[in-house]
């Protein structure tokens, strides 16, 4: 799970359309006020960020209004797996987006946008998108360390049993 906790920190505009969010190196972009609420403005906004070619239907940009608030006030809402990026809206008109590559992870996001437009105000997410669905890979490839450390631990076994059984 990738967790941003329940506050975003201040953003920090780094030019030609680029944002800083401190720790946050997943945060892709941040879009200042409205036009971010049907499917193809959302498509829209992802394509002009992350160079994708989503079109602005429910196939590929997937909507969800108004997600519930968990952690009590001030808290957070959850995205689940398997999508590769995160359109958060925030009130609407007021407040502005901010696009996320989660690369097929889980999510934990701010419920209020705190910091992110520099005065302070605290706006409620009002929707959030996902597009991109990330599929598993079926056929992982174990980490290597621990295989090196099994198959050495293998040979030391058989070298032992053959210095203890082998012929003499």
């Amino acid at each position: 799970m990738i967790d941003f906790g329940t506050s975003w920190p201040a953003f920090t505009d780094v030019g030609e359309g680029n944002y800083s969010a401190g720790p946050y190196d997943r945060v892709i972009g941040k879009a200042d006020g409205a036009g971010h609420s049907t499917e193809t403005e959302l498509a829209n906004l992802l394509n002009s960020v992350a160079g994708t070619t989503f079109a602005g239907n429910t196939t590929d940009i997937h909507k969800t209004n108004h997600p519930a608030e968990l952690g009590g006030t001030d808290g957070y809402f959850s995205v689940p797996s398997g999508w590769k990026y995160l359109i958060a809206q925030y009130n609407g008109p007021n407040g502005g987006s901010v696009i996320i590559d989660l690369s097929g992870n889980d999510a934990r996001v701010p419920y209020d946008s705190s910091l992110i437009w520099g005065d302070n105000g605290k706006y409620a997410i009002s929707h959030f998108a996902v597009a991109g669905v990330v599929t598993p890979d079926p056929n992982p490839v174990p980490e290597g360390g621990m295989t090196l450390a099994m198959l050495g631990l293998g040979i030391g076994a058989m070298g032992l049993l053959r210095q203890k059984f082998g012929p003499r």
